[in-house]
Parts: structure tokens; sequence; C-alpha cells
């Protein structure tokens, strides 16, 4: 699941875009969408996407299901688990389900199957990997192309984590101890909850580092490696070794394999696409080796309904569906109708040649006319996915087999059947628009339209638009259509959205009198810093149901007993010190300096509401001054080394973090530091603390919406303690929540083993091969992370273009054409212009 964190790096808003709000808007305008824009088609309440949930037919547990296929007129789902130690599980059945017939492949410890797939005789085909682990007990760390967990056979374009499972939830919260990732190449602040993969993704980091493992790690000449082919009976066939005809030391990657019923096994590997049979081995169908596009490229293979062969994936010029013409040895021309499709998911089955998951439907692909068809809208289903479905088969185009999670994340395989147009109840819609919607407000959504009888929730999810050129299209689009005045009933919006913009323009519904003649909400306690900090004077414009902390951290012991510490302070301490600035505040260049510093300061460089600007003070003049001295580029040769106990050795001094839940801080004080830490804010002359406080999803309702009731039944949802209590990954602002919270993380936790025992669930931190216990926080630390947050007053603040501004002028400091003075006076009247053009 992935982690929003201080600033979610969906992309920028261009400067031309940004502008364009200040030329476009106008709080009085007709709507002027055009007739085929995502909002209209959304508001039109369409009945064409909806499917609805019927009995499979068959009892099987969908919980470790990770592959579903269709062979012939049989289903196949194949559960990676078993049962009482039996096996790997190959379920079949037919298509209504009936005929269950479950054979179970041998798994003994180290054994691990994947890539499966069928023929229309009932035969398994599949990788088994045997690893050896002599007689060390441990858990060991596999790659994810090479694991038993599904993930191999997840046919995921995704190169993000596109399964939100429970363990990667564990994932999420581990990685975020270290400090903020780092900024992209674009000098955007990345995740301070240090996302991903996803992504990302990728969009966002892996949350996994290999560094953080001590333990030993698996090396692939410890593995062996078969194609192994089963009768319908579990009767092993054939058992290929893979590593025989390599030379020693030499491994060969598998991306993807399919059974072909006119050309057998095919797969895609280190070598190009291979036709395989027992007999002759392996020969050669594609070189991709000699191609820029395919060479060691993870693309999976998939055998059409009509039995063509793609090849579909994320390639170097983002992710792609090919045909390929084994006889020829040619792989054809990509697909051009995925343009708009960011993070999917490929699956077969009969109707269409293809059918892609999307995070929020399934569409069909048809490769003659080189086209995709929606077919099912996750919310309008009401599925609570919130991710591209990997495990699925189509029966028909009306008629899918798929594993579905619902709300707590326990899987089901199960039946989607197309509910007729003229059979679906009439709702009243209101529109959720956003670029990259939150996965928790997708499911509010989902649970939101199961229960209520009157209203239905319609996301308008803009990120569609984004392409591989430009990632930042459906947030242009998203805001140009707010401008404009084709506006969703309810918009969600990121960090480096121009919502002050949007507000001085009048476009925002205020909703204190919601939360006041609310007869759940109107007693209960809030914490006012966070509630106040995203008001605008005494409007409420904005919801925030959740937050995280975007703060500086640093060993109480180097602060001198100072709340607050200058830019001369941290710059004689680290001459003191000795410490390279390249690795000071963790590893950070320039340009990210730069734009920490200037999100971090709130409201102290530029006052939206009053449309001033405040850049040729002594603090900004100091922020450019500090920033100079860090490196333009990263030292390379940083990552050539463990650079997990540079705080505890003093390297480093300031952490650059988001705090996002108690456990973060747990991580942060007791593995990161090994010390009581402070929260200083970022260096600056002000004497005053420069952290700010992050949303964890912000939302705001149209001025002009018809359906404001609806709208608050929904809304009313995030602030209910269904929602706050069970924030994972931010604090709540519920108070009530927020204090249940508190008490968790100063108790030891446990889990209950099958024989009903119960164990400590302990935590634990790594530093290089050290291993670090960390204890339940004390009412000390709980109070300390209660009374910062209660002394906050400012949100974080992010533009892209004013940052460019900013580094575009500060380029002749930093180069030393001229003067820091100079520079801010530039700078000042630059943004002055910006900032009025713009409010």
């Amino acid at each position: 699941m992935k982690r929003k964190g201080l600033l979610k790096k969906t992309g920028a808003i261009a400067l031309s875009m940004v502008m364009a709000i200040g030329m476009l808007a106008g709080c009085g305008k007709e709507k002027s969408g055009s007739d085929d824009s995502l909002l209209n088609e959304a508001a039109s309440g369409s009945k064409d996407y909806v499917f609805k949930i019927e009995d499979m037919g068959v009892d099987i547990d969908g919980n470790n299901i990770s592959t579903v296929k269709i062979a012939g007129d049989k289903v196949y789902a194949v559960d990676y688990y078993g049962a009482d130690g039996k096996g790997v599980a190959v379920n079949s059945f037919n298509y209504d389900g009936s005929g269950l017939n479950t054979v179970y492949l041998p798994n003994s410890n180290g054994e691990s199957y994947s890539r499966f797939n069928f023929d229309k005789d009932g035969n398994i085909y599949a990788l088994l990997e045997i690893y050896d682990w002599g007689d060390d007990d441990e858990m060991h760390i596999m790659d994810d192309e090479e694991s038993a967990d599904g993930a191999s056979e997840a046919s995921s374009l995704e190169t993000e984590a596109s399964t939100e499972d429970t363990s990667e939830n564990t994932a999420n919260e581990n990685e975020s101890a270290n400090d903020i990732s780092s900024l992209e190449d674009s000098g955007d602040l990345g995740d301070a909850s240090f996302a991903e993969s996803s992504a990302d993704d990728s969009l966002e980091k892996s949350v996994v580092s290999y560094d953080d493992y001590s333990g030993e790690m698996y090396e692939p000449s410890q593995e062996e490696r078969y194609l192994v082919k089963y009768d319908a009976q579990g009767n092993m066939l054939y058992k290929y070794d893979i590593n025989k005809d390599l030379a020693e030391g030499d491994y060969l990657q598998i991306y993807g394999m399919v059974y072909s019923e006119k050309y057998g096994l095919l797969l895609n590997d280190g070598r190009g696409i291979e036709k395989f049979d027992e007999n002759n081995g392996f020969s050669l169908v594609y070189d991709t080796s000699k191609s820029t596009e395919y060479k060691d490229s993870y693309l999976e293979l998939y055998q059409g309904f009509n039995g063509n062969i793609f090849l579909a994936g994320y390639g170097n010029d983002g992710y792609l569906i090919a045909p390929i013409d084994v006889e020829k040895g040619e792989i054809g021309q990509k697909s051009a109708a995925l343009e708009r499709y960011n993070s999917m998911t490929v699956f077969e089955g009969n109707g269409y040649d293809l059918y892609i998951s999307t995070e929020s439907a399934i569409y069909g692909y048809d490769f003659k006319a080189d086209k995709i068809t929606k077919l099912l809208d996750y919310v309008d289903s009401d599925l609570s996915a919130t991710y591209s479905i990997s495990a699925a088969a189509a029966i028909s185009d009306t008629e899918f087999l798929a594993v579905l999670p619902d709300f707590e994340y326990n899987y089901s395989l199960e039946r989607l059947v197309k509910v007729p147009a003229d059979q679906v109840k009439d709702k009243q819609v209101i529109t959720l628009g956003g670029s990259f919607i939150d996965y928790t407000v997708r499911q509010a959504a989902v649970k939101f339209n199961q229960e209520n009888q009157d209203y239905k929730i319609k996301l308008v999810d803009y990120s569609v638009y984004n392409t591989e050129d430009n990632w930042n299209e459906g947030t242009n689009r998203f805001n140009l259509d707010i401008v404009s005045g084709n506006i969703p009933d309810i918009m969600t919006f990121d960090n480096d959205s121009p919502v002050d913009s949007f507000i001085n323009k009048g476009l925002f519904l205020d909703l204190n009198s919601f939360v006041k003649n609310d007869p759940d909400l109107s007693n209960t306690e809030f914490i006012d810093s966070v509630m106040d900090a995203f008001k605008t004077g005494d409007k409420m414009y904005l919801m925030v149901p959740g937050f995280s902390i975007a703060t500086v951290a640093m060993k109480t012991s180097l602060t001198q007993g100072k709340n607050v510490l200058s830019v001369d302070d941290i710059e004689k301490m680290i001459a003191d010190m000795g410490i390279s600035y390249d690795l000071a505040c963790g590893p950070q260049n320039r340009q990210e300096m730069m734009n920490y510093g200037i999100a971090f300061s709130g409201n102290k460089f530029i006052d939206w509401e009053n449309k001033k600007c405040n850049f040729t003070d002594e603090n900004f003049i100091k922020l450019l001054e500090f920033t100079k001295n860090f490196p333009e580029q990263y030292n390379e040769s940083l990552w050539e080394r463990n650079l997990d106990d540079i705080y505890r050795s003093n390297e480093a001094i300031l952490s650059l973090t988001g705090i996002y839940g108690f456990d973060q801080y747990k991580r942060l004080k007791y593995g990161q530091f090994g010390e009581d830490i402070s929260f200083v804010g970022f260096p600056n002359e002000k004497g005053e603390n420069y952290s700010t406080i992050s949303p964890n999803v912000t939302l705001a309702v149209s001025a002009r919406t018809k359906n404001s009731e609806g709208i608050w039944q929904f809304l009313r949802t995030f602030y209910m303690e269904d929602y706050q209590d069970n924030l994972e990954f931010d604090f709540p602002v519920r108070k009530s929540s927020f204090d249940k919270k508190a008490k968790e993380a100063t108790e030891v936790k446990y889990y209950t083993n099958d024989d009903g025992t119960k164990e400590e669930e302990a935590e634990y931190y790594w530093i290089g091969d050290q291993e670090i216990k960390l204890p339940p926080l004390t009412q000390e630390d709980v109070k300390f992370i209660e009374d910062f947050i209660n002394s906050l007053h400012e949100p974080i603040t992010y533009n892209e273009s004013v940052n460019n501004i900013i580094m575009e002028e500060a380029s002749a400091f930093f180069s030393g054409q001229k003067s820091a003075d100079e520079v801010a006076n530039i700078i000042q009247s630059r943004l002055s212009i910006y900032v009025n053009e713009n409010s």
C-alpha cells in the first residue's frame, strides 16, 4: 500500500499552466468543459460499467491465490500455501464452479513454484526453483521475480507494488525510519513517508532496502531451477534443468512465460524470446539483446483470446503491449492505445484479445482495432479494490473471476457479472475529482456507495491523462477544469496544487456550518492546531482528516539547549565537528535543501491570502547562503557505503523527516539516532520553529454544488471513529482517536499463535549488521509528540513554479555571478508579479 508523505511527487504544475489560472478564473463562469470530458462522463451517471458479485459456485479460500487463468473449458486458481502442508494447491473447475478438482504439487523446504500456465488437457507448466539454505533456519529475502508468494505470476505491468497487502504496510513503516527519501532529479520534494516503489514508481521509491537486512542474502549460485510439467492428476511429466546449459556462475533471468496451444511453451528471458520443449530444449525466437526497447526488460508474455502472443509490461518508454510473430521471429508495432493509462495489469480470457486492469477499472483490448474499451468501474460496482487487479481471468467480456480484497484486506475469489443498465438503481451522482485519488478516499467512496441509498460517488481521476512524456498532464487538466468552471462536486488535492489561488477566487464551500450542525461531530474534540492550520481566517474551505509532521530532527545533545537553531549555529556546528555537507543532512543536494527550506517555512516567504512576498529579508538571504554549501549534485560515492549509522556516528546531524505516526518517532529516536532527539525545524533567523503540518488527504467542495447535503453525508465519514481509528500511516485529527493510538504506542504488542498462545511482536531496527530491539514509547515520548503538534500552526507549502523561479535566479548566486542580495531582489520582483497574477 502506497504511503503518502510530506509532498507527494505527482508532478509539477507548469508555470504557463498556473498563469492560465489567473487569466481564466472567475467565480461566476459557466461550465465550459467539453462534452467528452471525464467530469461530464461521470456526472452523466452512466450505468454501463456496473458489475455485481455473484455466487462463485465453488468454495476456495482466495487469500493465497495469486494466479487465475483459463485454459480450454476450465478455470485454474493456484493457492501457493495449499492446505495442511500438502503443497501448492492447483484448483481447477468448470466456468460455473462445478467439477472442482485439486492437485497438490510438493514443495518441501526451499522449493518454490511460479509462472504457472495450463493447456486444454489440464497439464500444468511452471518454473520450479529450489533454494539451498544449508542449516540456516532464518527467513531469507528473495527477489520478487523469484519468490513463491505470487508476485512472479501477478502478471503486473506495474513497477510499483500493485497489491496493497498488510505485509507491504509493514515494509512501508520500516523504511521510513531512515530519513526523507531523496528528491527526484526534478528537485521535487520527495515523499517524506519514504514511499516506495509506488511505485512508482516508478513514481515512488521502494520502501524496502536490502541494506537494512543483516542476515545471509541469497546468492543465485545456491539455486536449482527447472521447467516442470505435471499432468492433470499432478504426476510429473518432465523436469528440465535450466542451469545445465549455463556457464558456471551464469544466471538466466526468467521475465515471462506462457503456454500456447500452437507454439508450446514460450519464455521471455535474459537471452530473448524463446521456445522450449523437453526434447530439444530452448530455441531462440527473437534476440532481445540487440534491442534497446526489449533488452533485459521485465516484460510478461500473454496469449490472446484468438491465440496471438503478446509481450506486455513496463518498457524503457513506458507501458506497452506488442504482438509477437513467433514464426517470423519478430515483435510487432506497440499499441498506441495505452497512452492514457499509467498503471495497469494485463490478464487473459475469452472475448477480447486481452484485458487490462488499472487502479480504477477493467478494460478490454482489441488487438486488430488497437482499441481499449472500458468495461467495469470499481467504484460503480462497489468494489473495494484501489489498485490494478492482477489475479483475474475473463469468462467473457461480461463475466470475470478475480481475487478481490475487502476493506480489511482479506482476499477472496469472486465472480463478477455485468448488471444491465436498466437494472442499475437510480441515485443522485456526486462527482469527486483529482489527480491520483488517494486509496483511502477510494475506499471511503466505495463504502459510502454500498451503504447510501440516495447518493452515489463517481470518481474522476485525471491521472489517466498522464503520459510517459508528460506526467503532469492530468494535474494540468484538473486545475484548468476548475478555473474554467467545470468543477467536480468534491475535489482532492496534492500538496503542490494551487489551493490558495482557488480559495482566493471563492471556488470552495465553507464547511464550518456542516461540522457545527452535525449531531455526531458538533461536540467532538479535534486537534485544534491542525484544524486551524488549514483554515482561511475563520473559514474552513479545506478538510484534512489526517496529518504528518514535516520537521528537522537532531540529537538533543547537540542542540546546546536550544529549541531552534539559526543557519550560523548549524554552519558552526558542521565546521567544528568536521562534517561534510555531502552528509550533514543526510545525502541532500543544493536544490533539495532550497526546496525544503521553502516548504518548511509555511507562509513566511509568500502570503497568498494577502498577495505579499518576503524574499529580501535576512532570513531568505541566509537560506541562499546555507544552501550554497551543499553539492550541486549527489556525491555518487556515498551510495557505495552503508549509510545506516551516519546519525549515530555524527557524520550527519540534521534529519529532514516526516513523522506520520508514533511508531515512526520510535524508529527515529531509538533506532536511527539511538538517543533523545529534538525537532528543531529548518534553520532560520527568526527564532521560530520551521516545522509544518502535512495533510494525508486534502478535500474541498465546490461552492456551486447542488448536492451539499449528500456531499456532507460522505465527507463526515472522514471525521468518524471508523475512519480515524483506522488511519495506518498518519496521525488522526480526532482527539479520541489520537489518544487511542498514543496509548497503543506505549504498550507491548503481541500476536496469537495457532495454538492460542501469545507471543511478543517485537520490532527491530538495523544498523548495518546490528539488530536493535525497539521499546514501546514512554509517556514522556508521547507527551513530547503531542506538545510539539500543538505548537505547530502552518501547513507545508509547495509550488513547483515558485521553486523553479527561485532556483533559476539563485543559480547566478551559486555560480558567483551575483550577490545574494541582488538575487533576492530579483526573486522578490518576479514572485511578487507571479503571486498577484495567480492569487
